[in-house]
C-alpha cells in the first residue's frame, strides 16, 4: 500500500512555492509560507504563528487563539488518516479511501479513540510525537511541515465560519464568497503558485463530471469536507460549498492570479456546531492530549528528562513510559524511526534533530564514569591484597603505591 503522507505532501507544496515561480511577483506574498521552508538562521528559531491568520476571522479575532490551539488535533488526525489512504496507479495518480475516517483516527468529534479501521504505528506516522507539544523550532522539517498545515487548517476554519456557534446557512456563508477569501489569504501566505495547488487539491473541481479534486478520488470528496468532519462528525462536514475560479482580468492568465467565487449545492448541508465554541472544539483538545494510539497497542513512548533550556527539557538519558501524552514543561517523545538521522548512522540526535557523532555529551560522560570505576577497582585491589605486602616496608610503599594510582 503507497499511503499519502501530509507532511510529505507539504514538504513539496513549500517546496514548489520557492522554485519555478517564473513571473510570478514575490512582493509581500509568501511571508508565511517561506519560513517553513528551511531553517533561517545558524541558530534555531523558535515557530510563531503567521499574523496574518487573523485576517481569517475578521470581526471575530477572539476565536483565533483557540481554533489555532485545536488545530493540532486536526492535523495529528490527518496524519492518520493520510497514512489509510491508498494510491491508486490507474491513470492520472489519486488517493482513494478504505473505512478509515476522521471519526476513527482518534481525533474526530464524538469518539472514544482511534479504531481498528485506521492503522498505523508511532514509526509509521509522521506527527503523533508531538502530542502535547507546545513549542515548534525551524531546525526540524517535520515541526515546520506541522506548522504549515496548522496555519493552512486555521484560516481554512476560520474563512468558512466552521466555528460560528449559531446556525450555518448555506445561502449566508456562500454570500461571504469563503472561496475567494480563503485564496487570497492563502495567496499571501505562500504565493501564487502554492495558492492555486491548494485550491486544486483541497476542493472539488467542478469542471470534472462527477465533481473530484486533483489529488483524491470520488470516495475522499475533497479535504475541506474531511477536515470539516474532524469538528462535526463523520459525514456531518460541509457539503453544500463549492468553489469556482476564472482567471483574474486585472492580471492576466500568464501570471496565474485566479479569482474565485462560491457556489452552493441546494439539497446539502452544511456542518453545525449548535453549541459553544468549547464545546464544540473541546475534543479536539482532549484527543491532542490523551489519545493512545494503535487499538489493543500500548504505545511505546520515551521520556525525556535533563536541563532545563529556555523552560525546555533537554534529553541527558530515557525511560520507557506507558503514557502517550505529554504536558506542559515536559518533553515526551514516543519511540519513532530517527527521520532526520544524517546518513552514515553511529550518532545521536538532540531535541532539535542535531547529530552529536561519537563525541556526543552522553559518550564523554560514559567514558569518564568507565575510567573513574576502573580507578576505584584498582584501588580497592589494593587495599585488599597489596598493602599486607607492602606494610613491613613502611609508608613509604604505600606513597609509591598510590602515586601510581594516581
Amino acid at each position: 500500500m503507497s499511503n499519502w503522507r501530509v507532511s510529505d505532501y507539504l514538504q513539496q507544496v513549500l517546496g514548489a512555492g520557492g522554485t519555478n515561480r517564473g513571473s510570478i511577483p514575490h512582493t509581500q506574498e509568501g511571508g508565511g509560507a517561506s519560513r517553513l521552508r528551511s531553517q533561517t538562521n545558524s541558530s534555531p528559531t523558535i515557530l510563531t504563528r503567521w499574523q496574518g491568520i487573523n485576517e481569517a476571522f475578521e470581526g471575530q479575532e477572539a476565536k483565533v487563539e483557540s481554533v489555532w490551539k485545536y488545530s493540532s488535533g486536526v492535523c495529528m488526525g490527518l496524519d492518520v488518516w493520510g497514512w489509510n489512504l491508498t494510491r491508486t496507479e490507474e491513470g492520472i495518480i489519486t488517493y482513494e479511501s478504505g473505512n478509515c475516517t476522521p471519526g476513527a483516527t482518534g481525533y474526530g468529534r464524538g469518539t472514544g479513540g482511534r479504531t481498528q479501521a485506521c492503522q498505523g504505528s508511532a514509526g509509521d506516522l509522521q506527527w503523533s510525537h508531538f502530542k502535547g507539544q507546545r513549542e515548534y523550532k525551524d531546525n526540524n522539517r517535520y515541526q515546520r511541515e506541522f506548522f504549515a498545515c496548522r496555519e493552512l487548517v486555521t484560516i481554512l476554519l476560520g474563512v468558512f465560519g466552521m466555528t460560528n456557534t449559531g446556525a450555518r446557512d448555506a445561502s449566508q456563508v456562500a454570500k461571504g464568497n469563503p472561496c475567494g477569501k480563503f485564496y487570497d489569504i492563502v495567496k499571501k501566505w505562500g504565493g501564487v503558485q502554492i495558492a492555486n495547488q491548494i485550491m486544486d487539491d483541497w476542493f472539488l473541481d467542478q469542471g470534472n463530471s462527477p465533481p473530484r479534486s486533483r489529488l483524491f478520488g470520488l470516495k475522499v470528496g475533497d479535504l475541506y469536507e474531511r477536515i470539516s468532519e474532524f469538528l462535526y462528525g463523520d459525514d456531518k462536514g460541509d457539503k453544500a460549498l463549492y468553489c469556482t475560479y476564472n482567471f483574474d482580468e486585472g492580471s492576466g492568465q500568464s501570471l496565474g492570479h485566479r479569482k474565485y467565487t462560491t457556489g452552493e449545492n441546494t439539497g446539502s448541508s452544511l456542518g453545525q456546531c449548535n453549541s459553544t465554541i468549547e464545546e464544540c472544539l473541546g475534543h479536539l483538545d482532549r484527543s491532542w492530549n490523551t489519545e493512545q494510539d494503535t487499538p489493543g497497542e500500548v504505545p511505546q513512548t520515551t521520556a525525556q528528562v535533563g536541563s532545563q533550556v529556555n523552560g525546555e527539557k533537554t534529553p541527558t538519558s530515557a525511560k520507557p513510559v506507558k503514557d502517550g501524552s505529554g504536558m506542559d514543561g515536559q518533553v515526551i517523545e514516543q519511540t519513532r524511526p530517527e527521520l532526520d538521522r544524517p546518513e552514515g548512522g553511529g550518532s545521536d540526535l538532540d531535541l532539535e534533530g542535531n547529530a552529536y557523532g561519537s563525541f556526543s555529551p552522553g559518550a564523554i560522560v560514559g567514558g569518564l564514569s568507565s575510567s573513574l570505576l576502573f580507578a576505584l577497582g584498582l584501588y580497592g585491589y589494593y587495599r585488599i591484597f597489596l598493602r599486607g605486602r607492602f606494610a613491613s616496608k613502611g609508608r613509604e610503599g604505600t606513597r609509591s603505591t598510590w602515586r601510581i594510582l594516581r
